[in-house]
């Protein structure tokens, strides 16, 4: 991409994906009728449409952003995107939480009709009870994704975390054939869209677990940076690939097996071998181009002298310090050794250690999205 280290080119692809994220939600709101006798029947259809319509699209979203693939498309800060994946999804269920409450209250209210009942001979029943399943599902992967997720591992979480695929089929099949707004305006054939768009991500996403899009590797090196980051060296077996350095290429050990994120170290153009950073839920990345200008490294040179005395905490002291701290370093840091970092996250009670390849001294500067998100994240009590 042109703009892998333009911060200002980076801000613009998100500002327009977050726009049209938006304005897609928001969109089919415009085709509900709001003509109901009483201000509490209105209030209930809004709130029940909200919840089907808004969160339904919003899964839709997370799905697509959740294939690497596809999102890598729109934008290629990993760490941002999987962010709003999990915040889109935390906002998708809570709104279509609100769906089930107010349809039921509004059925009550207008037709004197029960929602939920155990006879399945009515076909607008069975309908319903394919969105009770869907609620549940939800209710399910919020569960174990959200309270249990550590608890779980990755492997468990990730076989748990397959039924999401289950979801969003359930929820078109449920709501297509009874949902009043889709049967009486043109909003259906927006929601066959989406539905299309769905059933082209799970097809894509199948393809990709049968060796689509992929490119065999084998390792030919492990060479340990920090005590906490490893170069992988991997040597292509067949067709090459040329990704940009940060970039984040996902790896897996076998076809259909789970697949992890590494972040691009290098790349050699001549014989295609990729150096890969391991231990990426503790190393992000996003490099801006000029860190390897020689006038950088002139002026890192001449403002410190990387051999003057520094002053230095005991470990006693480090032990009584009781707040959570962020360590955020530059791999290529030049004037502060990373190992610093790394002394310092392993004396500390409460830190966090993010390692940045590629990324020298002025980690703020040179990725600064990046650390914006982390100095925000960490603010926000989400690391």
């Amino acid at each position: 991409m042109a703009d892998q280290g333009n911060p200002g080119a980076i801000r613009n692809r998100k500002a327009v994906l977050l726009a049209l994220l938006a304005i897609s939600a928001a969109l089919p709101l415009l085709f509900v009728r709001y003509d109901e006798p009483t201000a509490g029947l209105t209030a209930a259809k809004i709130l029940a449409k909200t919840g089907s319509l808004v969160g339904t699209v919003l899964l839709v979203w997370q799905m697509i952003l959740g294939f690497r693939i596809v999102s890598s498309l729109f934008h290629r800060d990993l760490l941002w995107l999987v962010g709003l994946h999990r915040r889109l999804g935390a906002g998708a269920i809570a709104l279509i939480a609100l769906h089930p409450i107010f349809i039921a209250v509004y059925y009550a209210w207008k037709f004197d009709r029960p929602v939920y009942t155990l006879s399945l001979r009515d076909p607008f029943y069975r309908f319903v009870w394919l969105g009770i399943l869907t609620a549940a599902l939800l209710a399910f992967i919020f569960i174990t994704s959200v309270l249990l997720r550590r608890r779980l591992g990755y492997g468990r979480w990730f076989l748990t975390h397959l039924t999401t695929y289950l979801v969003l089929p359930l929820a078109f099949t449920h709501a297509l054939p009874i949902g009043m707004t889709l049967r009486q305006t043109p909003l259906a054939w927006f929601w066959i869209l989406l539905a299309a768009a769905t059933a082209g991500v799970i097809a894509a996403r199948l393809a990709n677990l049968a060796g689509w899009r992929t490119r065999a590797h084998e390792v030919t090196g492990v060479r340990p940076l920090t005590a906490e980051v490893v170069e992988l060296t991997l040597r292509p077996l067949g067709r090459v690939m040329a990704p940009d350095l940060g970039q984040f290429v996902y790896v897996r050990r076998r076809r259909a097996g789970s697949q992890r994120p590494y972040s691009v170290a290098g790349y050699d153009e001549a014989d295609g071998r990729l150096s890969l950073a391991a231990k990426v839920d503790q190393v992000v990345t996003e490099r801006m181009p000029y860190i390897e200008r020689a006038d950088i490294k002139r002026s890192h040179a001449a403002m410190f002298d990387p051999s003057a005395p520094k002053p230095g905490f005991t470990e006693e002291e480090m032990a009584s310090i009781g707040h959570e701290v962020l360590c955020v370093h530059g791999r290529d840091d030049i004037i502060v050794p990373v190992q610093s970092s790394t002394w310092l996250a392993q004396h500390l009670p409460d830190a966090s250690l993010h390692i940045i390849p590629k990324c020298g001294h002025w980690t703020q500067i040179e990725a600064h999205d990046t650390f914006i998100f982390l100095l925000e994240s960490l603010i926000a009590g989400k690391l």
